[in-house]
């Protein structure tokens, strides 16, 4: 990329240096400024970077500079304050609603939201890893289903299974073929349940107990007796 080219990547890489590398403990000087500018084979000039500021400030980026030493640039507000991420992230991890793989995505995605170093900071307080997951990706895949049919105003399809002792003792399970129009769930304990209008009464199922669930192209059906159900405090 020519040097010309890249100079109308100034504002970009400003931003970028300050979102990254500053907050308000980490200050970045002029000097630092400009040479990584040179870097990446852009001219920057003092009055440049200033006039590049005061439009980042015009459309609210909070810009601030440290007189006490060390002196520099620093942006004082991100997205969120550190114990904002905080509450987030611990909410992340103890929601049983998020498997342990989308609690990662979701906390790295959260962190780029501040600093390198309020990052590298909250990496040594939170560990997704010690947290107790009790949902495996089918469940989650499966809320993800009845919440799409909810919003969406149609039936679901679904295998069931449940489980009866059999006449030797032993539990044998038994699958039948449902279709039920999803309306709410809810947390029992440690399993999450459907509360679904399926032949013509409110039922429950145990969402783990559900397999092949289909959106179907039918509108839901109950929503009277699914409203007496909730007045009934069901």
């Amino acid at each position: 990329m020519t040097r010309s080219m890249n100079q109308k990547f100034k504002l970009i890489y400003l931003m970028k240096l300050l979102w990254e590398q500053t907050d308000e403990t980490h200050v970045i000087s002029m000097k630092q400024i400009i040479d990584d500018m040179d870097s990446r084979g852009i001219h920057a000039e003092r009055k440049s970077i200033y006039d590049d500021m005061h439009v980042l400030r015009t459309i609210g980026w909070d810009i601030r500079y440290r007189r006490e030493r060390p002196s520099g640039y620093y942006l004082k507000n991100h997205v969120f304050e550190d114990a904002d991420m905080k509450i987030l992230i611990q909410s992340i991890q103890s929601s049983r609603l998020i498997t342990m793989r989308k609690s990662q995505e979701l906390v790295d995605k959260i962190k780029r939201f501040c600093s390198r170093w309020e990052a590298e900071d909250l990496n040594g307080k939170i560990d997704v890893k010690d947290r107790i997951k009790g949902m495996n990706e089918s469940l989650s895949f499966s809320l993800d289903a009845i919440q799409k049919a909810i919003s969406k105003n149609r039936e679901l399809s679904f295998h069931y299974t449940r489980w009866k002792k059999g006449k030797n003792g032993d539990m044998e399970s038994i699958t039948a073929a449902y279709h039920a129009s999803p309306w709410k769930i809810i947390l029992i304990g440690m399993d999450y349940n459907l509360i679904a209008y399926e032949d013509g009464a409110i039922r429950q199922f145990r969402i783990d107990q559900m397999n092949y669930i289909r959106i179907t192209s039918r509108m839901r059906k109950g929503r009277e007796a699914f409203r007496e159900f909730s007045n009934d405090g069901g």
